[in-house]
């Protein structure tokens, strides 16, 4: 459904926006039924708003606690960055809705995310309409946004190299002091008015000078070197860093209106990703909209792991975020119906006549995934009327999986169904 989108769930099931692949897993009844009854909280436990320990995330807590466990297991990148991203939704009912005029989605909950350079999101917290005062055991007191670091580096091994990025909402002198005295080196945008103890130049005064000019400042931050520098483009970026400064630097095309045409301009290199195929069903509760946001992450997340697990085999077989989300949807709801349906290569014949089809050449059936094929689950050997090639050794047999839709050999001399449904290890 985040692949294929219609106004509303219900419309894979008429007639006219019939989605096959959706209709032929359960009905619209079903589907709905089971939105209407997931549920991740026992009721019997909720704590009202007077009670201390009330959390406003409380009814789905518990799903974003085991997702959260097993995304610390990943091991990290080199590159870290933090950065805040909406869940889009215009529910009122929560309380944590808010509002970016920045964002694409400019209505909806606040996630603050630490992720990898990839694009892999290796932790996250939620925000519900009051910044969080805990923190972890001996650190300091920076301030709303810098407390969301330093709770998000806090699973981010120490003194083993590892950079992180953030942008100006987070930045400040003594927040990027402190993660370099904790072992993570920092690298940020600020905003001048934060860096009052460094003499650099107005916003005014640096745009009087040409596209490309840059400046670097350095200052000392409880026994910290900082390096604060100021580049000129369409506007005025300012970066501060403990481990690099203005060097070394890069070159990129920019149009000169001046000039009126494209040239070289110095450059300082930065790279991100976002997400894509969002789940849009819609629910009248809240949590629901954060539980499909997380699902969404995971397969994203999933799909950059497979990625990272090809090239560590030297495997450059690429497949793209969207295939890759059809293929766990497939995979999925063959497990759902315990019925393998096989597609088709080839050119479908013009004319349904059973006598011109049967003079048509047998077209190749594709295989199932091997996911589905050693799982273990409802295979089951049957006895066909005709027989078909083996899809283990091309012999001809009569017996099939009932699950596959494939056929095989299982005699005294072969048995092909156990050979291919045996579980590949690595």
């Amino acid at each position: 459904m985040s692949v294929v989108q219609l106004p509303s769930t219900r419309h894979y099931w008429r007639e006219g926006t019939y989605i096959e692949k959706v209709a032929s897993t359960m009905t619209c009844n079903k589907f709905e039924e089971i939105k209407r009854f997931l549920h991740f909280f026992d009721k019997t436990k909720e704590l009202s708003r007077s009670n201390e320990n009330y959390d406003k995330l409380q009814k789905i807590r518990p799903f974003l606690d085991v997702v959260r466990k097993q995304l610390l297991k990943i091991p990290k990148e080199e590159y870290l960055s933090i950065d805040e991203q909406m869940i889009p939704t215009k529910a009122k009912t929560s309380g944590m809705r808010q509002y970016n005029s920045k964002k694409p989605h400019k209505w909806g909950y606040l996630n603050y995310v630490l992720s990898g350079a990839s694009g892999f999101s290796y932790d996250f917290d939620i925000f519900t309409g009051k910044h969080r005062t805990d923190l972890p055991e001996n650190c300091l007191d920076l301030g709303a946004s810098g407390n969301v670091v330093i709770r998000l580096v806090d699973t981010v091994p120490k003194n083993l190299n590892y950079k992180l990025f953030i942008d100006n909402w987070y930045t400040s002198l003594p927040l990027m002091a402190y993660l370099h005295t904790n072992g993570i080196p920092p690298l940020g945008t600020i905003q001048l008015n934060r860096a009052k103890d460094i003499d650099l130049p107005s916003t005014k005064e640096l745009l009087k000078n040409s596209r490309g000019y840059c400046i670097e400042k350095c200052t000392e931050v409880n026994e910290v070197e900082l390096s604060v520098t100021s580049w000129v483009d369409n506007k005025v970026v300012s970066l501060c860093s403990s481990y690099v400064g203005k060097e070394p630097m890069d070159i990129a095309k920019r149009y000169s209106k001046e000039q009126k045409k494209k040239v070289d301009v110095p450059l300082d290199l930065l790279d991100s990703m976002f997400g894509l195929y969002r789940i849009k069903i819609r629910s009248k509760k809240w949590y629901i909209r954060i539980f499909f946001h997380v699902i969404d992450m995971i397969t994203v997340n999933s799909w950059l792991l497979q990625r990272r697990r090809n090239r560590q085999k030297g495997n450059d077989m690429y497949m793209p975020l969207l295939d890759f989300k059809l293929y766990i949807a497939d995979v999925l709801m063959r497990e759902t119906t315990g019925v393998f349906t096989p597609t088709t290569r080839g050119r479908p014949p013009l004319n349904k006549n059973i006598e011109n089809i049967q003079k048509i050449k047998r077209r190749r059936i594709e295989l199932p995934p091997r996911e589905v094929v050693e799982d273990g689950l409802g295979h089951w050997l049957n006895w066909a009327k005709d027989r078909q090639r083996c899809k283990n050794c091309s012999q001809k047999s009569y017996v099939y999986c009932s699950k596959c839709a494939c056929y095989f050999c299982f005699n005294k001399d072969r048995n092909c169904f156990k050979e291919f449904h045996m579980v590949t290890l690595g």
